[in-house]
């Protein structure tokens, strides 16, 4: 089951033409520091990343953002809808994608407790009409990456 879950976050990295990232269970090394800690639970999430039925025939750029309060040992406290994308079912899965992620992997030393945590995630669907979009779109997932390092830029996150 570990060795799935592995497997899966790296080939969802390689499609987002990202560095790997080893999924962190747990039970696995805990992050050393807030970088690792966000790509770690960031790999967790993209292995529970799906759409909704309604939305291939939606064209457009929608951003979602959670925000979350984990406990130090990864299990999340809350998880909240804090800015919808406009489509109710893409917020529902973005929803759920955090909440099956969790437990995420332990706090590292420089994360508070119950910190506030706002995970934007950002969906970009612009394929050619009559041309079927993946379950997984991998400009999404670079996308929301993207806008996770800006927003960590301007202290944001």
């Amino acid at each position: 089951m570990k060795l799935k879950r592995m497997a899966l976050g790296a080939a969802l990295s390689a499609l987002a033409l990202l560095p790997a990232v080893p999924v962190l269970a747990a039970a696995d090394t805990q992050p050393q520091s807030r970088k690792d800690w966000m790509k770690a639970a960031w790999s967790l999430m993209a292995t529970h990343r799906a759409l909704p039925a309604d939305i291939p025939d939606r064209a457009g750029r929608y951003e979602v953002v959670v925000a979350l309060r984990v406990r130090r040992d990864g299990t999340v406290s809350t998880a909240e809808l804090v800015r919808s994308s406009g489509l109710p079912s893409l917020d529902n899965s973005v929803l759920k994608m955090v909440l099956l992620s969790a437990p995420f992997p332990p706090l590292p030393p420089d994360m508070r407790e119950n910190e506030l945590l706002a995970m934007p995630v950002a969906f970009s669907f612009d394929q050619p009409e009559g041309q079927e979009r993946s379950v997984i779109d991998a400009k999404s997932l670079f996308e929301s990456r993207k806008l996770m390092d800006k927003r960590r830029a301007e202290n944001r996150l």
